[in-house]
């Protein structure tokens, strides 16, 4: 079985360019343009769908429409939801001290626009070579996921 991506981004080329890059390299890839587009997202008291697949990697773009990425991830660990996305990274322009803090304290990796492909596709690779499988949480640390 293919390892299952979830992507959001608010923008349309960066997702459609995102999206195809990783489906030839194999990964089965589904995009939003905001976490309430997928049908995952089940409102902000139940925000994830628990009768849909789990996704292995979950990408998120920091700029989304109506809340920023590293808030959404936090909505996600506030609501139990987090477990459901073991391997998680947000992308944006600029990292602040404080948002590359907030990245690392909810477990993402954070990943820099301007060599976002690249990072994505290293990171996600790293995943897979670390033996990580379903990627599950428990399996110990990769150096790769930091």
């Amino acid at each position: 079985m293919k390892p299952r991506v979830i992507l959001f981004h608010e923008e349309e080329s960066v997702r459609v360019l995102l999206s195809s890059i990783l489906k030839t390299r194999g990964y089965d890839v589904s995009s939003f343009s905001e976490p309430e587009s997928c049908p995952l997202y089940t409102g902000r008291d139940r925000i994830c769908n628990r009768s849909l697949p789990e996704g292995d990697a979950l990408i998120v773009g920091d700029r989304l429409p109506r809340m920023s990425g590293l808030n959404f991830l936090r909505l996600l660990a506030d609501t139990g939801c987090d477990r459901i996305f073991p391997n998680r990274a947000v992308m944006a322009a600029t990292w602040p001290a404080s948002d590359l803090h907030l990245a690392k304290s909810l477990g993402c990796k954070s990943i820099k626009m301007a060599s976002a492909l690249e990072e994505i596709v290293y990171w996600l690779e790293g995943l897979a070579t670390c033996g990580l499988g379903r990627w599950e949480s428990t399996t110990p640390a990769c150096p790769l996921l930091s």
